[in-house]
């Protein structure tokens, strides 16, 4: 069963900033797109949020992240706990943050240097998360209230837990959206590639499992974590405009080696199997224990993970742009089909001088297929992605579902 998607909500956005020309530009932008409420102070905000204004997002500068003394935004996640806020930044700022979000938190930034369409895209994407968390939690409550009434219909009545079943499966589907929006924020605004890396990564990924015969089950724990290998890069917003890791000042890089870890942590919280946060946790670990951030090696790794770190290795090589525009307002250079097919020939010449780092039938697999992932067979994946049957994540539940007929609730 496929979780429904959740109902459109109003949405209301919440705009505080002090800076005239970017509280005007927001609201020249936004005001005839949601229900826009604006101020130019934090200390104004708060009692809009008491009074009764209950914002889906809210944008302010960067420095209300964790400002001392100002409570708006926690009044604010005190009555809309799914609040999502979006913090201001420039082009500069953009490039230098390089310090994680309290509490790991995941938020998103928004570059005032972007084009109009592409700051509309982010708020759009965070209207979209709000929409998914929302719906979550009121998935989670009608949940909650079932079990509380079946239990005590269960020692009258011997009632079937299906009902619970599939409460729990609409649930933990539901928490599939929601990071699933994740790994396409990230791959939205990040500037580093071609065509979307967390798409491009779980498409190439997906071919490469299925190629191995491996389960189908298992291909959908591989796709899915491969659609959210880089989430937590999201702590670590100098890495969106693209900088090559291997060109990194050397903290820089100490603080890029530790987002696998801090993706795993953050999906360790949303409900998914704990496999898909270990296959994240692992996917920058070599064979030969090069890799990071634990040095695993050998029969330690885990299968998913080998195949998730080709798919990325491949797109990567393939895909992420050599050299980035000056200005965030430039677009980025059309690849040719010439340029392409030159990239995969020297991505393969490079993954088979440094062939010690991956198992050798996932290579082999990569060669086997590498015909098989062009544009148009990447298009049809983005395409389909949104109808996927998430259950095969959920192999317990299917088995209740599958196993069990439906009762009336009351005989």
């Amino acid at each position: 069963m496929s979780v429904q998607p959740p109902e459109e909500q109003p949405k209301r956005l919440l705009i505080v900033h002090d800076d005239e020309r970017i509280l005007s530009t927001l609201i020249a932008i936004f005001q005839n797109v949601y229900t826009v409420v604006f101020c130019s102070n934090s200390n104004d905000a708060g009692p809009l949020i008491r009074q009764g204004f209950r914002p889906n997002v809210i944008i302010a500068p960067l420095r209300y992240a964790g400002l001392v003394g100002n409570t708006f935004i926690r009044d604010a996640k005190s009555y809309i706990p799914e609040l999502v806020c979006l913090f201001t930044v420039d082009a500069k700022a953009m490039a230098e943050i390089s310090t994680q979000p309290q509490n790991e938190e995941v938020y998103m930034l928004l570059n005032m240097s972007w084009p109009t369409p592409e700051i509309m895209q982010a708020v759009r994407l965070a209207f979209q998360h709000y929409r998914y968390s929302h719906h979550n939690a009121r998935l989670q409550e009608t949940k909650e209230r079932e079990e509380t009434v079946l239990a005590k219909i269960r020692q009258e009545t011997g009632l079937s837990e299906l009902r619970i079943a599939e409460q729990t499966e609409d649930l933990a589907q539901n928490h599939v959206q929601i990071v699933t929006v994740l790994g396409r924020i990230f791959g939205a605004v990040e500037r580093a590639h071609h065509n979307n890396h967390a798409l491009y990564t779980a498409f190439v990924a997906q071919r490469i499992a299925a190629s191995l015969g491996l389960p189908k089950q298992q291909v959908t724990e591989i796709m899915t974590a491969a659609l959210l290998h880089d989430v937590g890069k999201l702590g670590l917003p100098f890495l969106v405009t693209g900088p090559d890791p291997v060109t990194l000042p050397a903290a820089d890089r100490e603080m890029y080696e530790t987002h696998a870890a801090a993706g795993a942590r953050v999906l360790a919280r949303t409900g998914l199997p704990p496999k898909i946060a270990e296959i994240v946790r692992q996917h920058h670990e070599r064979l030969d224990g090069s890799g990071f951030p634990a040095h695993i090696s050998g029969e330690a790794l885990l299968v998913e993970a080998q195949i998730v770190a080709v798919a990325d290795a491949f797109h990567n090589g393939v895909y992420r742009v050599r050299k980035l525009p000056k200005s965030p307002d430039e677009p980025l250079p059309v690849q040719t089909a010439e340029e392409r097919d030159a990239r995969i020939e020297e991505t393969f010449e490079e993954m088979r001088r440094h062939e010690a780092h991956y198992e050798p039938r996932i290579l082999h697999s990569l060669y086997a297929v590498s015909e098989q992932i062009d544009e148009a067979a990447f298009r049809e994946f983005t395409l389909t992605l949104g109808s996927t049957d998430w259950s095969d994540l959920f192999p317990e539940l299917k088995k209740a579902r599958e196993g069990k007929k439906a009762q009336p609730l009351w005989r």
